[in-house]
């Protein structure tokens, strides 16, 4: 009468073990989901700001070349971080495939099961990981752009006051060589004056003379 009841006992578990597996496979597969999100979002805000940086570079060539190179370091090192990620989504799909493939040992069956909550755990602090990535990489670029900004403005400030002192210099000496061409042209006048009362006065002795 016993026996009967131990192959009910295990289908129980196995039947059990399918729904526990099947609900940790889609927590997998959203929080596949949620990366590759993240992953969008991190890549559409580099792309916003590197757009942002291509228009200040118009007007702050030596800044945005010195921020240019901090930029590709930062760029090389979560191009790294990227990488290292896509390794990992790669070797839990891979564990993931194998799994399927055990699934049949009941014990290994558990094995695995222990080993992708561990996995999972890992998957959660990846999430959190790109979550803050994310929120420093716009504290980053918004910050560079208020710099960039705040210099911006102090240099236009400093090159519309080399402007005007440069325009009240020149008005300066355009009045003082305005001075000095009137004061030619009177002296030319007294000369030529000087010139014909001086013609008249050889005319005047020449005359003189021819008569005597």
């Amino acid at each position: 009468a016993d026996a009967p009841a131990m192959p009910t006992g295990l289908k129980g578990k196995l039947a059990s073990l399918e729904d526990f597996i099947s609900m940790q496979n889609e927590e997998l597969a959203a929080q596949r989901q949620e990366i590759e999100s993240l992953r969008g979002d991190k890549s559409n805000i580099e792309q916003h700001y590197q757009g942002q940086l291509q228009e200040l570079k118009k007007t702050m060539v030596s800044d945005v070349q010195r921020m240019q190179e901090e930029v590709k370091q930062h760029f090389a090192q979560q191009k790294a971080e990227n990488s290292r990620l896509q390794q990992q989504v790669t070797t839990l799909k891979g564990e993931k495939t194998a799994l399927q493939q055990q699934i049949l040992g009941l014990q290994r069956r558990i094995q695995e099961i222990e080993d992708e909550n561990e996995e999972l755990a890992a998957q959660r602090q990846e999430i959190e990981s790109l979550r803050g990535d994310k929120s420093n990489i716009e504290q980053h670029y918004q910050g560079q752009l208020q710099e960039l900004k705040k210099t911006m403005v102090s240099d236009v400030q400093r090159m519309q006051e080399e402007v005007k002192k440069h325009f009240a210099q020149q008005k300066a000496e355009n009045s003082r060589l305005q001075q000095q061409v009137t004061t030619l042209k009177g002296e030319k006048t007294a000369l030529q004056q000087q010139i014909l009362g001086l013609q008249r006065r050889i005319q005047e002795i020449e005359e003189h003379i021819g008569v005597d």
